[in-house]
């Protein structure tokens, strides 16, 4: 009786260890690896100088990279030629992005990007697509970065050096032109002087002549004329001083003054209390009876005297 119980005991024990291992294994049989974690589809680089980034691309997917300028030109060792068919990398270019599309599932080659300022290096590998990047922002690599920046703070500096270099030169042209025209200035007078001192010597030479003024002094409609005392006849022609007053309270325009029938053209304003000195002349010598005549813009006499008797 004790035999036979412990043979089933035995059968039963046997059997749970069947059924556990079948179901292990059924167990075992449903379980699959845990795929690697994806990479993250944007990301950002650093190339230049010593520093060559690698870049993961997929069959069907195309990778974008966002330079930091415009692309200029782009060398590919194993680009795709249509005319032969040869190749595994389509790449394209727009701007400061550059779009890289392997042809096959797997392999990989190298890339060179050229911009104005620089040259980037790059290996391109084919991985599954669930790795592969979609976008990746390249930076210049640190050294390259300390380069432009350098660069840059050469330029600026050297601009900086040009812009005062051209400052000091507008002033010195400047203050050179300005000396120019006081010389020119000072070279006109002096001969403006010599000329009028040749020319009254010549007329004093030929029989220069003064005439007195006997009557000097005026007043009409608010001014009052002061004349020189002397008409002075120098090379054929008569000069006479003469003053003009405005005793009023409103300003006075003067359009024309005469002498012996000759008439200056002035537009002389006067302001009240104010004076205004001109000169008049007439082509001979006037006689006793010539007048010496103020004109307002209307032609309306302002004042009249006779001042050689």
């Amino acid at each position: 009786m004790g035999a036979t119980c412990s043979f089933a005991s035995f059968r039963a024990a046997a059997t749970l260890v069947a059924l556990t291992a079948v179901a292990a294994t059924a167990a075992a049989g449903d379980r699959h690896p845990t795929p690697p974690p994806a990479d993250p589809p944007v990301t950002r680089v650093a190339s230049g100088g010593e520093s060559i980034p690698t870049i993961r691309t997929g069959r069907g997917i195309t990778t974008m990279l966002s330079l930091p300028e415009e692309a200029r030109e782009a060398i590919c060792g194993d680009l795709y030629d249509a005319q032969t068919g040869d190749g595994g990398f389509v790449i394209q270019r727009s701007g400061r992005d550059l779009f890289v599309k392997p042809l096959r599932a797997a392999g990989g080659t190298n890339l060179f990007v050229k911009t104005e300022r620089a040259t980037y290096a790059f290996e391109l590998v084919v991985v599954a697509p669930a790795r592969a990047m979609r976008i990746v922002h390249v930076e210049p690599a640190p050294a390259r970065a300390r380069e432009e920046g350098d660069r840059l703070a050469r330029d600026r500096a050297a601009l900086d050096a040009d812009r005062v270099a051209f400052d000091r030169e507008r002033a010195e042209a400047a203050a050179d032109l300005e000396r120019r025209r006081a010389d020119l200035e000072r070279e006109a007078l002096s001969r403006a002087e010599a000329l009028s001192r040749a020319w009254v010597a010549a007329s004093i030479r030929d029989g220069a002549a003064a005439t007195p003024v006997a009557r000097r002094a005026a007043r009409g409609r608010g001014l009052e004329v002061e004349l020189g005392g002397a008409l002075l006849c120098i090379g054929g022609r008569a000069y006479l001083r003469c003053t003009i007053r405005n005793r009023g309270r409103e300003p006075v325009t003067v359009a024309a003054a005469e002498l012996a029938g000759c008439r200056t053209s002035l537009d002389d304003v006067v302001p009240p209390a104010s004076t205004s000195t001109v000169v008049l002349e007439c082509a001979a010598t006037p006689d006793r009876e010539a007048l010496v005549r103020l004109l307002d813009p209307s032609g309306a006499e302002l004042i009249a005297l006779r001042p050689f008797r």
